[in-house]
């Protein structure tokens, strides 16, 4: 392979790199409808609450809606080595797209976050000793579908749900 043939494939890498790391999500989305959204993470939560204790059900079912409270608009951005992610005028976080990221929770617990990026889905995974929680947002033709999940070893089971946003 000859010099001009090398450095053409080196600058069309360099223009394409960025291309395949870009899933779309980029912008500003809104929820789709948010009454059914609303609906939906009720119901969410009542299935995790059922399952629980009669006693604790109450104080369950308050910390997961604080927990699970419906995004009305997410501002996403994706630059060069870096996510970032912010629901309307909420805290911006923002992770390495490489390796771990140390953040500080709004209580000031310690957050081990982790990026992942499959085709169009990019996930984040928060670890903290109050449990995980992975937000997945998945670019489709029609929107993005957000999904989270949470767990905890104070959950009988993690804490699943789907919105969709135009």
């Amino acid at each position: 392979m000859n010099n001009k043939k090398k450095l053409a494939l080196i600058v069309g890498l360099g223009f394409s790199l960025p291309v395949l790391s870009d899933s779309g999500l980029t912008g500003n989305w809104q929820i789709a409808n948010m009454d059914q959204a609303s609906k939906d993470t009720a119901v969410a939560i009542e299935g995790v609450v059922k399952e629980m204790n009669f006693f604790v059900r109450g104080i369950a079912r308050s910390r997961l809606e604080e927990e699970a409270q419906v995004c009305p608009e997410w501002r996403i951005k994706r630059i060069e080595q870096s996510f970032s992610w912010q629901c309307e005028d909420g805290a911006m976080w923002t992770v390495n797209t490489q390796g771990d990221t140390a953040l500080k929770g709004d209580d000031g617990r310690d957050i081990r976050a982790t990026f992942t990026q499959l085709g169009d889905s990019v996930s984040v995974t928060l670890r903290s000793e109050r449990g995980v929680r992975t937000h997945q947002w998945q670019r489709q033709a029609d929107g993005v579908m957000y999904r989270s999940i949470l767990e905890s070893e104070k959950l009988p089971k993690p804490l699943e749900w789907s919105l969709q946003y135009r």
